[in-house]
């Protein structure tokens, strides 16, 4: 696995598990899984749950996204709506303004992918919007129903907190996993 710094990169989402960063000369983004120790958890991760358990269940989370973008490599239809994967780094350090933080990320949770510019909209609000959906399908040639078929004939069963990103040229799906984070309760017990 390749090492890299994130230094003074942008930080252009922040989600419940990962903030995701953006290198500009790369045209990639970083997603890096926040450690038991980032100042805004928002109460996802189980962080009651002491930092040992929390880290583990955070890096658990990781593992089963890192999984899927795997499976759905060989798949010639996801691959065209998801964005570019690279794969797994682990991150040196990551420094924003001459602090470094860190202690706020689980540095050998993160996945590289390309960046794509768009607006972001959860598939849920997509897939009960029926005339959003229509115009999705009709403007990028796939239906719904066909594209989550794929997800699981590649062992991505969770799709419930996918997100598209949609601009003039491309639909690309983001954040799927193989299983349900809450599968990984047992692990906080």
């Amino acid at each position: 696995m390749k090492s890299i710094d994130l230094i003074n990169l942008s930080i252009i989402g922040r989600g419940a598990f990962a903030d995701i960063f953006f290198d500009s000369k790369k045209s990639r983004v970083y997603k890096l899984y926040k450690s038991y120790d980032h100042p805004s958890l928002n109460g996802t991760g189980k962080e009651e749950c002491g930092q040992d358990r929390t880290n583990k269940y955070r890096k658990a989370v990781f593992t089963t996204e890192f999984q899927a973008y795997i499976g759905i490599q060989d798949n010639s239809i996801l691959i065209r709506y998801t964005p570019s994967f690279y794969g797994s780094v682990k991150i040196g350090k990551v420094q924003h303004d001459g602090q470094d933080l860190s202690n706020q990320y689980i540095l050998d949770c993160c996945i590289e992918m390309e960046c794509i510019d768009g607006i972001s909209t959860k598939l849920n609000v997509i897939l009960e919007d029926n005339t959003l959906k229509n115009n999705i399908e009709n403007e990028f040639g796939f239906t719904f129903k066909d594209l989550l078929e794929e997800f699981n004939k590649c062992g991505v069963l969770y799709t419930l907190d996918s997100s598209a990103i949609i601009n003039e040229q491309s639909f690309k799906l983001i954040d799927f996993a193989t299983i349900d984070s809450h599968e990984f309760e047992p692990i906080l017990g």
